[in-house]
């Protein structure tokens, strides 16, 4: 399983998703600024953790090749995004068909947040490309209590 973490900081949840993936897993970190890249990947040595690798990106172009991560995440970062439609975009255009996005926000989803209206109107164009997870933990890393609600 190949995940990739937007706006990794100084390493979480990549540092905790990248435990989590099976024996041939990769979590790629990115995230803006390199020196949070830097003590993410001190973060990452200091734990012993291999199955990890950091790249400055933005989440408006990202430096990825078509359908090649199977799950992205992104906590805390997307509704800081400029553009958070064309992020969303390059979300889709990374993932691999059957992939999965998670994000956390902060804000209610029925309050009408910024995010809200940009999710809404990326998935009235058609951000989904196919259809909804049947099961909560489709990606494989978030089974554990993690439920759309918390």
């Amino acid at each position: 399983m190949r995940v990739l973490d937007l706006a990794s900081g100084s390493g979480e949840p990549a540092l905790t998703l990248a435990r989590h993936v099976d024996a041939t897993g990769h979590v790629v970190a990115t995230d803006l600024s390199q020196g949070m890249l830097d003590l993410a990947e001190e973060n990452a040595r200091k734990v012993g953790l291999a199955n990890i690798s950091f790249r400055q990106a933005d989440a408006h172009r990202l430096p990825f090749d078509n359908e090649s991560f199977d799950c992205v995440t992104c906590r805390l970062g997307i509704m800081y995004f400029v553009d958070v439609h064309g992020a969303l975009m390059e979300i889709r255009r990374v993932l691999k068909p059957e992939g999965r996005a998670v994000f956390a926000a902060w804000g209610p989803w029925d309050r009408g947040s910024l995010f809200q209206l940009f999710l809404a109107r990326s998935l009235r164009v058609g951000l989904r490309k196919h259809r909804r997870p049947t099961r909560r933990g489709r990606c494989g890393l978030l089974r554990r209590g993690v439920s759309r609600e918390s």
